[in-house]
């Protein structure tokens, strides 16, 4: 089976099951309402792009088609490597490649075994709450339940939480137009723009936060709490901020504050939905007038504000 047919049904079945990048649908569980039409164009989109990207040589296309490989960790990793060093001071490729290294794969890719890449992120971005999340994950993987503390307080006195999914939306489209100038005008590409960043660090938020040594302390339920009622309330994704609201609701115990987080988890599910409806209604009609137009806009304005404002605006 080859590498393109093996990711074509890779993206069947995730279109199927729901958007696993989340910034939008992530935990409500809802499958896609996707006709076959637009299900079997954006494979062909992807199928295309796949075989125009295996060329690549400079950072932006190295660090899409590393994005976009979901069945070999280990090129995907050397791409998104071979991405941060052909342009070492852009951040999102080194988020990228922290986020694609974060897990215990066995074997460990050999871009991940170079540099502790989540410590270089937060070193570089060092007003960024999103790496020290890993790195609070990362310790409590390797067992060490204090140090995974102090990284969840390292984590809460950051000043804004940013895992660079707008950017990454963003940079994939530019890229995408350039590699098929011939699909410059199909909207259904924006379906693939929409689930090409993972969300690593609002995964490890939940799973260190909602349960375990962290969240038992009080210390560190105390720095899940400022992070998610601060610098994660303003957080870049519509994934991130619902998280957020719904770990406040799980673990504060003043019942005012729970009664706001559960209001506000509502709010985003629903705002979360109409996002989704609106952007699966333009990957559905990619040559209805004005559909494409549509998604320039909201990919430039997904590039200057939140995931939140730049649905709202677009949604009305």
């Amino acid at each position: 089976m080859t590498a393109a047919i093996v990711r074509c049904l890779a993206l069947l079945a995730l279109f199927a099951c729901a958007i696993a990048r989340g910034a939008v649908l992530a935990q409500q569980q809802a499958p896609i309402d996707m006709d076959e039409a637009t299900r079997g164009r954006v494979v062909q989109y992807e199928s295309d792009l796949d075989s125009a990207l295996v060329s690549a040589s400079d950072p932006a296309s190295l660090w899409l088609r590393g994005l976009l490989t979901r069945t070999d960790d280990e090129a995907r990793t050397r791409d998104l490597a071979a991405a941060h060093r052909g342009a070492p001071k852009e951040v999102l490729y080194l988020a990228s490649l922290a986020s694609a290294c974060q897990v215990n794969l066995v074997p460990r890719p050999a871009a991940c075994a170079e540099n502790d890449w989540i410590a270089k992120w937060a070193s570089v971005d060092v007003d960024n709450a999103a790496p020290w999340m890993l790195l609070a994950a990362r310790s409590l993987r390797i067992r060490q339940p204090d140090r995974a503390i102090a990284d969840m307080v390292q984590a809460s006195e950051r000043k804004r939480y940013d895992e660079y999914w707008n950017r990454s939306a963003a940079r994939a489209w530019t890229v995408m137009r350039r590699t098929l100038p011939s699909r410059a005008d199909d909207a259904s590409g924006a379906l693939i723009v929409w689930n090409t960043q993972p969300l690593a660090a609002t995964g490890a938020f939940e799973a260190v936060c909602q349960r375990g040594p962290v969240a038992a302390s009080e210390q560190g339920r105390d720095a899940c709490l400022r992070l998610a009622s601060d610098a994660m309330a303003r957080a870049d994704t519509i994934y991130a901020r619902r998280a957020a609201a719904a770990v406040v609701e799980s673990i504060a115990t003043e019942p005012a504050q729970k009664s706001r987080a559960r209001g506000s988890v509502e709010d985003l599910t629903l705002r979360s939905r109409a996002c989704s409806d609106w952007v699966i209604t333009q990957a559905g009609a990619p040559t209805a007038p004005g559909a494409t137009a549509r998604v320039e806009r909201w990919i430039a304005a997904l590039d200057s504000a939140d995931e939140a404002t730049a649905c709202d605006q677009q949604a009305r």
